[in-house]
């Protein structure tokens, strides 16, 4: 009743609902998760976007073999992904649009990461005394978890941040230390959103994400001998909590209307 006395004020006032605009669009969409080849057209649209945000910064030393390599790695991350929703995820998680929304958050996180890695490198060659471990250490790859956990759930997110974490590790082109680095993040932000509503709860989330980024680095630092780095690097690993809470309160908004 207070939806049609909205719409019948808005009549009288002479304004559009917002939401008429958007019914078109709602019913082509809709129309569209109905045919039987949406869903492997959008996959097939998400995998060749993945090879391309990957293969741009690698070096790709045997061409175009190098390029189906990718190709196999992401093809057999993202089935494996979606293989665990259809099994183990609740109905709505299981519908073609947020299949859809999964796959933007995932290309979202990737391509500010691509970006953010050609700043980083920029910023190095201008200023060479900048850590570049330490600016790699900022990447908010934990940003996809934290990001599934408040549009879906936490056991998403935690699939979700594992294959977000190896993608990001092969197109750095990083060690075993750095996917183990990004991984812990995730998952904290992961746990430390649990239960928690409100802009807020990133910020928190944040908070703990960057703590447990230094710990890391500090256990890192500690097994491997080299800690010339180390004091940088765990402001990097700090810095990268401050980051992700930003980038999800800004972003969420726009993911919650899609």
């Amino acid at each position: 009743m207070v939806a049609a006395r909205t719409r019948s004020s808005c009549a009288h006032d002479g304004r559009i609902p917002d939401a008429v605009p958007l019914a078109p669009i709602r019913h082509a969409v809709a129309h569209l998760q109905q045919r039987r080849w949406f869903l492997p057209a959008v996959a097939a649209l998400f995998q060749f976007a993945t090879v391309e945000i990957l293969s741009s910064n690698l070096s790709l030393p045997m061409g175009a073999l190098s390029v189906l390599g990718v190709f196999l790695l992401v093809a057999f991350l993202l089935a494996a992904l979606y293989a665990y929703v259809r099994a183990l995820q609740p109905k709505e998680v299981r519908r073609p649009q947020s299949l859809v929304l999964i796959g933007i958050v995932l290309l979202v996180v990737l391509l500010l990461n691509r970006y953010g890695l050609t700043v980083i490198t920029s910023l190095h060659k201008t200023y060479p005394h900048l850590s570049l471990s330490a600016m790699r250490a900022a990447l908010p790859v934990p940003l996809g978890a934290v990001l599934l956990t408040v549009l879906f759930n936490p056991r998403l997110a935690f699939a979700g941040s594992l294959v977000l974490t190896i993608l990001t590790g092969v197109m750095l082109d990083a060690p075993i230390q750095y996917f183990l680095f990004t991984f812990v993040g995730s998952l904290v932000g992961v746990f430390s959103l649990a239960g928690r509503v409100g802009r807020t709860a990133f910020f928190h989330a944040g908070s703990f994400l960057g703590l447990a980024n230094a710990y890391t680095l500090l256990a890192f630092a500690l097994l491997d001998g080299h800690a010339t780095t180390l004091l940088p690097d765990m402001v990097g690993g700090l810095v990268n909590g401050g980051i992700v809470a930003v980038l999800a309160t800004g972003l969420l908004p726009l993911l919650e209307h899609s």
